[in-house]
């Protein structure tokens, strides 16, 4: 039987129907590819050019005219699923935007950004084109300039009532859902305008990076009160220096990072720097100031509020965490005072402020602070180190302040270094004539650590002697004067005073009057078999000078009159106590 004989029809059918089939698939593929083919090609020769009509006519129409957006060149790669643009421009109308502002409720703030390079990655063209849905995996802007525009809150004046800013981001009309996983911006720069009726200032910032996370908006969700829709914003800031309006001090910061979702903002590397060296500050100003060095290693605003923050200019936070604040307060008093400046105090301070302010906690770890004087040749120094402090209702909260809420300070610090000072201010909010009272403990310190402030500032030096304890019980403060008592229990006290003319007269003058100052001043308090000498503490303050200063000057006068050096206030003080305790006996 011959080969042809022997196969079988069933496998002959069979290999022609694969073939057909075969024939089939081959011809399928190429029909697919060819509509695919024209479609891409479609996409690539007029899908940019619809795509950017369709982005240009989207935003000026869904702002309503507000925004309009300039693109140079797009590209689609339906492939790959990603977008290219090159030149983009988001431009505000200001003049719209004042218009609206004076009829109708609109988010305080515009935005005009430009951006060379942007990146679309992980767009599902069909989805969006069948289902209107648009999802997209990342954006990437590459190196952007952004200008936002700060505007006082608007007027609520449409008779039907006003609306509620969101701070969402509007859906399209024409979608039925947008979402986003990330959206990274690198390299920019930034540039926020605060707009008020009296001017216009502006702060740069040379480098900001942004990330957001988890974007989605859709119809139950276009009115979200996430942060223009958006699970989390992290933005840093980094290398931003100011200039203060006088052009005296300039504030650097290291870094500035916020998180829209914790509603954290984590400051380093903060820096007030003076512009002028100590010897040329106050002159320049031409009266005597406060020369104040702040550097705070890090600051932790937990819980702010953003939305407050945004719409209505408001600044309420939970609590603030300050770690390694160093404070350098030098004060020239060799130049003449300026009359007419007069420093406020805290209350008032506050209360003058434009902006809201309200913060429940502010703690303070690791500071030191610097005070100095000059009269002299040199400066005369006082330290405190290893400060740590609990600030509480720091606020200029108009309800508060009629509740007579109190700002209250406590602290601990370590006096040069060597005794520990425990200390307690309290500031009722709203008080008349700023009144406040203080109080303080100080532990053993040897007398001879104040001589840095005390041997530049008076001819005088402590050879000897211990301080055993100081007590300030409570001291009743206001604008103009401190009045209390003091508790100083020292020992081996000897004071000499300082020569500071070298002929032989006054070198015998002194001597006169260093054998009077140990006799009159007494060795110990209290002394032996002898009754314990209370200090007053009376000191008119000085306006022109700082709350630091007003709280050491008054100090030291109850350390002076513990000595037995009392101005006339302070003996009429001690009369009068003498007397109330004269009428109990």
């Amino acid at each position: 039987m011959s080969a042809a004989k022997k196969r079988s029809p069933v496998k002959t059918s069979s290999r022609k129907g694969k073939s057909k089939l075969k024939r089939f698939l081959i011809g399928f593929l190429v029909i697919l590819f060819l509509v695919f083919g024209t479609v891409a090609a479609t996409v690539y020769f007029y899908g940019n050019d619809l795509l950017k009509k369709f982005i240009t006519e989207t935003v000026k129409s869904d702002s309503e005219g507000l925004y309009q957006v300039e693109i140079r060149s797009l590209y689609i790669d339906v492939f790959t699923g990603s977008i290219r643009v090159n030149g983009f421009q988001l431009i505000p109308d200001t003049a719209l935007y004042r218009k609206i502002r004076e009829t109708d409720t609109v988010a305080p703030f515009l935005v005009y950004a430009r951006v060379d390079r942007l990146r679309v990655t992980g767009i599902e063209f069909l989805k969006a084109l069948r289902d209107k849905n648009v999802l997209i995996k990342k954006i990437l802007v590459q190196s952007p300039e952004l200008e936002v525009h700060l505007y006082p809150p608007p007027r609520l004046i449409k008779k039907t009532g006003p609306k509620k800013i969101l701070l969402a981001i509007p859906l399209p009309a024409v979608l039925h859902s947008i979402g986003l996983g990330e959206l990274q911006i690198r390299d920019g720069k930034l540039t926020v305008y605060f707009h008020s009726p009296e001017k216009t200032t502006h702060i740069h910032v040379p480098d900001i990076a942004i990330t957001a996370t988890s974007f989605f908006i859709d119809s139950k969700h276009k009115s979200s009160t996430a942060i223009l829709n958006t699970k989390d914003i992290t933005i840093e800031l980094k290398n931003l220096v100011l200039e203060t309006p006088d052009k005296m001090n300039t504030l650097s910061f290291g870094k500035i990072r916020l998180s829209t979702s914790s509603s954290d903002v984590t400051v380093n590397n903060f820096h007030l720097k003076p512009a002028f060296s100590k010897k040329d500050y106050s002159r320049k100003l031409g009266y005597q100031s406060d020369r104040l060095d702040v550097q705070v290693q890090s600051l932790h605003i937990s819980q702010l509020d953003l939305r407050q923050m945004l719409v209505e200019h408001k600044l309420v936070i939970s609590s603030v965490a300050v770690d390694g604040l160093l404070v350098d307060d030098y004060r020239d008093k060799r130049v003449p005072e300026r009359r007419d400046f007069f420093p406020p105090m805290p209350q008032q301070a506050l209360l003058k402020t434009k902006q809201y302010l309200k913060i429940d906690k502010v703690t303070l770890m690791n500071g030191k602070a610097t005070y100095s004087e000059q009269v002299g040749p040199e400066p005369g120094v006082l330290f405190f180190d290893k400060m740590s402090a609990v600030v509480t209702n720091l606020t200029n909260d108009s309800d508060l302040v009629r509740k007579k809420t109190v700002m209250d300070v406590q602290g601990t610090a370590w006096l040069m270094g060597k005794g520990k000072l425990t200390a307690n201010i309290r500031f009722p909010l709203g008080a008349p004539h700023d009144a406040f009272t203080f109080s303080a403990v100080l532990s053993r310190l040897p007398l001879t650590e104040v001589n840095p402030m005390l041997t530049k500032l008076a001819p005088a030096i402590i050879t000897a002697g211990d301080l055993t304890s100081l007590v300030i019980p409570t001291v009743y403060a206001d604008n103009e004067s401190s009045r209390g008592i003091m508790k100083f229990s020292y020992s081996g006290l000897k004071v000499n005073l300082i020569n500071q003319k070298q002929d032989n007269w006054s070198k015998i003058k002194t001597t006169l009057l260093n054998t009077a100052a140990n006799m009159y001043i007494q060795d110990n308090n209290p002394p032996p078999n002898g009754k314990f000498r209370t200090g007053v503490i009376y000191f008119k303050r000085n306006k022109t000078a700082s709350i630091f200063n007003f709280l050491w000057k008054s100090t030291f006068s109850g350390l002076k009159s513990t000595m037995g050096i009392n101005n006339k206030e302070q003996k009429e003080l001690k009369k009068k106590e003498r007397k109330k305790k004269g009428k109990k006996n």
